[in-house]
């Protein structure tokens, strides 16, 4: 957490303060509940460890890494063939994972951007990356993956 600057969003009450050292560390600990709940809309205002979780999402680098992660996936779907010196432990559905890359490439270059970015998509576009039993990595899928890339897609841009 060195070097960064944490500030409460400017439409917050006075006496709003920013997530304590140990809002954020209970926020790292319960971050896949929090992830879930936020993806699934709940507010990142609701409590103060949604409020730290959010900003921990869309930190810059957090962003890099999840974008770097993207491009793993791709890399890795992009190999003629499977060998010994994968880039990952869980194999993504090459089909899937061919089908929506202008997608995971845009989301990619959007992650490493500056614009802000909504929580709520970051979350779900994480959850999307790292669930092994998920459409990125289970066959047949590539239409629920190409479905919920788009919906990431479309609204991962926060409103200012």
């Amino acid at each position: 957490m060195s070097g960064t600057v944490l500030s409460p969003h400017r439409s917050l009450d006075p006496g709003h303060g920013v997530p304590t050292f140990w809002t954020h560390v209970g926020a790292w600990l319960h971050r896949g509940r929090l992830d879930q709940e936020l993806a699934t809309g709940i507010p990142s205002w609701n409590s103060p460890r949604h409020a730290a979780r959010a900003l921990q999402l869309t930190r810059r680098s957090h962003r890099a890494s999840l974008a770097q992660g993207l491009n793993r996936v791709l890399q890795e779907a992009r190999r003629p063939t499977p060998n010994l010196r994968r880039l990952s432990c869980v194999m993504p559905c090459r089909a899937a994972v061919l089908c929506c890359a202008p997608l995971i490439e845009d989301l990619s270059d959007v992650l490493s951007g500056d614009l802000p970015l909504d929580p709520m998509q970051v979350a779900h576009l994480r959850i999307i990356s790292r669930d092994g039993a998920g459409p990125l990595y289970c066959s047949g899928r590539s239409s629920e993956l190409r479905y919920a890339l788009e919906l990431i897609s479309a609204g991962i841009v926060a409103d200012d």
